[in-house]
């Protein structure tokens, strides 16, 4: 029996968040959300060097701690029709 493909993955489809933001995956999360007018920052915070995430936009933001809450924002963008 063979081994499933990659694209096979709910991961590679894009169905689930990878654990951890790469930098190619961090790039095509900036690039969805460029497309949708907002802007997606990566920030370590000095005190305790926690990953935070910030997406921008008109002055309002949102940060997140965890990639995959990215990914469920994006998804919460794309899907409510709001551009």
């Amino acid at each position: 029996m063979s081994a499933p493909h990659k694209s096979a993955s709910p991961v590679a489809a894009g169905l689930v968040a990878p654990s951890a933001a790469t930098a190619k995956d961090f790039a095509t999360v900036t690039a969805k959300f460029a497309i949708k007018g907002h802007v997606l920052q990566r920030n370590v915070r000095a005190d305790d060097g926690c990953v935070m995430f910030t997406v921008s936009r008109w002055g309002q933001s949102r940060s997140f701690t965890h990639w995959n809450d990215v990914y469920a924002f994006l998804a919460q963008i794309q899907i409510g029709g709001a551009t």
